[in-house]
């Protein structure tokens, strides 16, 4: 039921830890399954995009 279901998201903090650790496991690159979720306005007052910004930050 969706309406009982917890939804969660990562954030920069769980980004970077998964980064790092693909970084360590020589993965070579990212997916992004949703884009249209991150930021796109600044609403969350951490910049525009900040996901993909700490992808690209990271890579």
């Amino acid at each position: 039921d969706v309406c009982s279901s917890d939804l969660a998201y990562d954030g920069t903090y769980t980004v970077n830890l998964k980064l790092s650790w693909m970084a360590k496991q020589n993965l070579g690159g990212v997916g992004v399954w949703a884009m249209h979720l991150d930021d796109l306005s600044g609403v969350c007052k951490t910049g525009l995009f900040p996901m993909l910004t700490a992808i690209k930050s990271a890579l």
